[in-house]
């Protein structure tokens, strides 16, 4: 079994609580088998770079003997699961989950400086035609981490020009959770920008969690961010997260991020107002190698998606924060590449973007040639909306790998020097990036304004 397929493999965990008929909400978020979703208790905590000792007061110190009994049952509970026995004892499984949530509570504290019923800050996730790849990460990102429930936090699902059963698997995802209700999408905020939004929305309160699903017919992940802004600014909420479904979450992600833009945002510690993850991409390797067969390409030639914009230059919008005050005041521009365009934006007013290292994800990357290609085409139909419509050339220097052919080939010459049969395979490279840009270029020609890319190849 691959790494990336151990990771959400721990989601089948579900169905064994579901059968000991123990609380999947309270119980899920301490079983992931990643390090870092691994319990740290309060003498962990001193011996260990997640926080100073300086954070570790009196008060934490009288609750070793609550933070060692719940460990306790925390390797019971895990007992039970993996032995697929029925719990004996209601009273505990009652037992384990306050004092879980209490254990959940101090952590977050601990790690944050924030306590957990002033944390406030919405956790969404775009979707758009995510039949196939299920629930897995969703279940993951909104019920598996380790965020307690005295936190407010919005679980918002948004939808977007579906044309699968998306819908039907979310609102089934939020009937596993709770009563679910119907209200007015006005209640929520201002979407006068987009007039295909459905008049209602369904929600599940869990604590001080609320689950809500939101369905437009317009099409593009922008679309979705700017609905998100719009709820935060109507609501007050200053931080906003958002992961694709296709990227798993590991349980101390969120909380590792909120740490991260509640000292950006709210504490105003620097100018930064787009914050994101470090996101590693798994790809099946047999699929890739068989896609390439026939074409004499190596994964060296097609994956160096790192050559097109450098780090310094983008924002990784698999998994990141951003500032709702900021980005609802100068209005999220629409363009296939969501997250770049924000930080451009942001560099635009002055303000800054950065990433964190220490917030890890995983993503399932695209395995197939046309997929690749495709990746490719997107990056070049957005870079030309930057620069055409939305103005921003000057902050765009990663233009002239699109616009310059020689400057392109340069760029992938230098990336394969340790290969062997140099000349093949610059040729072999040179046309496969070619065509791409072409494609893109005539796409953007016929259709100029669209924000939207339909589903890439290998990421359904």
């Amino acid at each position: 079994m691959s790494n990336a397929t151990k990771l959400i493999g721990s989601t089948n965990l579900s169905n064994k609580f579901v059968q000991n008929k123990l609380d999947p909400m309270s119980l899920l978020k301490t079983v992931s088998k990643t390090d870092s979703s691994k319990d740290v208790g309060v003498k962990d905590l001193m011996s260990t770079n997640t926080v100073s000792t300086d954070a570790v007061t009196k008060k934490a110190m009288k609750n070793y003997k609550t933070t060692k009994k719940i460990k306790n049952i925390t390797t019971r509970s895990k007992a039970l699961v993996n032995s697929n026995q029925p719990v004996e004892s209601v009273t505990e499984a009652v037992s384990f989950s306050k004092l879980h949530q209490k254990y959940l509570e101090q952590q977050w504290k601990l790690a944050t400086g924030v306590a957990a019923e002033k944390s406030t800050f919405i956790l969404a996730t775009p979707i758009y035609n995510e039949e196939r790849m299920g629930l897995g990460c969703i279940q993951l990102a909104s019920t598996q981490t380790n965020i307690p429930l005295l936190a407010n936090v919005w679980h918002l699902y948004v939808t977007n020009r579906c044309t699968d059963n998306s819908q039907e698997m979310i609102l089934d995802h939020l009937k596993s959770l709770g009563q679910v209700t119907t209200h007015s999408t006005n209640e929520l905020g201002d979407f006068s920008f987009d007039k295909n939004i459905d008049q209602q929305y369904s929600m599940v309160t869990m604590g001080n969690h609320k689950h809500i699903h939101i369905n437009t017919e317009t099409g593009s992940k922008a679309n979705v961010w700017r609905i998100l802004t719009a709820i935060g600014k109507l609501n007050n909420i200053k931080i906003i997260m958002s992961y694709d479904t296709n990227v798993c979450v590991l349980a101390d992600g969120p909380m590792k991020l909120f740490r991260e833009a509640y000292q950006s945002f709210i504490l105003n510690n620097d100018d930064a107002v787009i914050i994101s993850a470090k996101t590693e991409e798994y790809i099946d390797q047999d699929l890739l190698d068989s896609s390439l067969k026939s074409t004499k390409l190596s994964p060296r030639q097609v994956l160096p998606f790192g050559l097109l914009v450098p780090e310094q230059h983008r924002v990784n919008g698999k998994f990141a924060a951003w500032n709702a005050d900021f980005y609802y005041d100068k209005e999220i521009p629409l363009c296939k590449l969501d997250d770049i365009v924000m930080a451009k934006q942001a560099e635009k007013y002055g303000k800054q973007f950065k990433h964190i290292d220490e917030v890890l994800s995983y993503e399932w990357g695209v395995p197939t040639l046309n997929g690749r290609q495709n990746m490719l085409k997107r990056f070049t139909i957005g870079y030309l909306q930057m620069v055409n419509h939305l103005k921003l050339r000057a902050l765009c220097p990663e233009i002239k790998f699109f616009e310059n052919n020689e400057y392109r080939h340069e760029i992938l010459k230098n990336h394969l020097n340790n290969n062997a049969n140099l000349d093949d395979m610059h040729e072999l490279t040179h046309n496969y990036w070619d065509e791409a840009v072409r494609a893109g270029y005539q796409e953007f020609q016929n259709d100029p304004l669209n924000p939207a890319f339909e589903a890439i190849e290998g990421s359904k």
